[in-house]
């Protein structure tokens, strides 16, 4: 079930992209497949595809005092989400807070559909 909601919100972002509407998506895509549908589905729009990042201390700790996730998730998450991506940008959230980091993505905001996930996708090809 789980699978088919992730590609479902997959679909419609790709639908809503068709349509001209602009789209921001908070995604932790921590599965291959996953990843491999996204690059399908929306590389030949305008994606700025953008790492979120925090060192583990800092999310270890967020992580306790939230209390709504189970411990170690953050840790086991690192290196799958991170894994064999590239990005258009990088915001460093124990740096900076949201607001800033909405900024930083605005400001560095890349508009053409030749940034990170066409080239994923053309590594994925060539594999």
């Amino acid at each position: 079930m789980f699978q088919k909601v992730i590609s479902l919100m997959h679909n419609t972002i790709a639908a809503l992209a068709l349509v001209g509407q602009n789209v921001i998506v908070d995604h932790v895509i921590n599965d291959k497949k996953h990843l491999v549908e996204c690059l399908e589905l929306l590389s030949t729009y305008p994606v700025t595809f953008v790492k979120v990042h925090c060192p583990i201390e800092e999310l270890e700790r967020r992580e306790q005092e939230r209390g709504d996730r189970p411990v170690g998730l953050a840790k086991s998450q690192m290196e799958s989400v991170h894994a064999n991506r590239e990005y258009d940008l990088t915001v460093d959230t124990s740096k900076f807070n949201s607001q800033e980091c909405a900024l930083q993505i605005k400001r560095g905001q890349i508009i053409t559909p030749s940034g990170s996930f066409v080239h994923m996708k053309n590594s994925l090809s060539s594999v």
